[in-house]
């Protein structure tokens, strides 16, 4: 099997705060593995190289994230929801160097990696059905996912602190 490389990342997807599904998108992240139109054009395929959620810009991995006007509202609404500093760029780096605690980190790595796992579902969705939800209504799933991921843990392994942490960013 060998010995694989120790990356800075591994942290911040492969915590137990982060829904499975997300981990997963987290990882295509690190990877730059998303088949964005601009990919996806490169291979040969034919098709118009605008942002399926905007529809104002040329579809990457850097525009679909962290320049998509859709993709900053659906932040935006999370910020407003949680009342945490999430970040807008730069996931991977941001989630390394949150403060707090290890609970604290991984609740936002699960609410940042939310983001990206729900963008790049509606996008899809909104290719294949030509229906977009409201980024408000996307900042909502993404922390009721949270919520669930939340309910599933072992109270008492929590501190008080961190039982009204949660409580106050609207997690329990």
């Amino acid at each position: 099997m060998g010995v694989r490389p120790k990356v800075s990342w591994d942290g911040v997807i492969w915590n137990e705060w982060v829904v499975p599904k997300h981990q997963f998108m987290g990882w295509l992240l690190a990877h730059g593995a998303f088949k964005t139109k601009d990919k996806l054009i490169r291979y040969g395929v034919d098709i118009d190289d605008s942002c399926w959620l905007c529809g104002q810009a040329s579809e990457d991995l850097e525009h679909l994230f962290f320049g998509c006007d859709y993709s900053f509202r659906i932040v935006q609404h999370l910020q407003l929801k949680t009342s945490l500093n999430l970040p807008v760029g730069n996931v991977l780096g941001w989630c390394i160097q949150a403060t707090g605690t290890k609970m604290q980190r991984g609740v936002q790595a699960g609410l940042t990696l939310g983001a990206i796992y729900h963008v790049w579902h509606h996008r899809n969705k909104c290719r294949i059905d030509g229906v977009l939800l409201r980024p408000q209504k996307v900042a909502t799933n993404i922390v009721d996912d949270m919520k669930l991921r939340a309910q599933g843990r072992d109270r008492n392994k929590l501190t008080f602190l961190e039982l009204e942490w949660l409580k106050g960013v609207g997690i329990m």
